[in-house]
């Protein structure tokens, strides 16, 4: 027997063991499938949940347990965020009513207000500046330095602290100090205009021509807009007290090709010119 007539063999007698007897095949036909329930001629089906097991009806107290979660979850979010934006609102709150007690003249309670601002929210240096500036004007080294020492800590910019505490220091007229606290903020940024502004007219009241001029020159190149005439006009000043009236009118017309209707830098290039002339 070829082996194609062995496989015709096999498959006919697996045919024959898996498929019914023809009576018992007409017997299975005549049968009806049983009809699921059904109402006003349509079935009534039961989705399956997702891990395919038939879901139960959900009754009211589970609605209500289901809300009951949802609305924690709503709860607790909103509170997330209101502790969040809490130290926010207490800085703003506490620096606006530093702010009214400055305006009534009551810095002992404005710096305290302000203290408490920082406190509440460290993250923003400002506050604490405010106090520190404060205390120094008042005259409490010890307070002031300890607070500084504070900002120069966490501030992003260190340079813009020490032109701050020096302006105060100026104004108190300790000048030396006031000096040293610029020449650290250009330390740290050489770029810094105002500190170099700053020096320059320290300089210049001190009759340091030469010094004042470097700033000067130095502010010039860092300004932040090219409107500015301050620093021009007073560079031309320095060179008229040097004497040397012939660069100072070409500084003056510098300024003016800037602003050209400026009736101070007028002044002073007619008066350089009597002098040229």
């Amino acid at each position: 027997m070829s082996d194609f007539e062995d496989k015709t063999k096999e498959d006919t007698e697996l045919f024959l063991r898996e498929t019914p007897e023809l009576k018992v095949r007409n017997q299975l036909s005549r049968m009806k499938e049983p009809l699921p329930p059904s109402f006003g001629g349509l079935q009534q089906v039961t989705p399956p949940s997702r891990d395919g097991k038939i879901r139960k009806r959900e009754t009211a107290e589970d609605k209500k347990k289901r809300f009951r979660i949802f609305l924690l979850i709503v709860m607790a979010t909103l509170g997330a965020i209101a502790l969040m934006n809490y130290r926010r609102v207490a800085d703003f709150t506490y620096t606006g009513m530093a702010t009214v007690e400055m305006m009534k003249g009551d810095m002992v309670s404005a710096a305290k207000h302000y203290k408490d601002a920082y406190f509440i929210n460290p993250d923003d240096v400002n506050p604490l500046l405010f106090a520190a500036s404060i205390h120094l004007g008042q005259k409490q080294d010890q307070l002031a330095k300890e607070e500084f020492d504070i900002i120069f800590k966490t501030a992003k910019d260190p340079a813009f602290v020490h032109n701050q505490r020096a302006k105060i220091l100026s104004g108190m007229g300790r000048t030396d100090d006031a000096l040293a606290d610029w020449t650290e903020a250009i330390r740290i940024n050489p770029n810094y205009y105002a500190a170099h502004g700053q020096r320059a007219l320290i300089y210049m009241k001190r009759k340091q021509y030469k010094e004042a001029l470097v700033e000067w020159d130095a502010a010039i190149k860092n300004e932040l807009s090219h409107k500015d005439v301050f620093c021009l006009s007073n560079k031309a000043s320095v060179l008229s007290d040097m004497r040397r009236y012939s660069d100072a009118l070409d500084t003056i017309n510098l300024a003016l090709e800037r602003d050209p209707d400026n009736a101070g830098l007028i002044r002073q290039r007619d008066y350089f010119r009597r002098h040229v002339e």
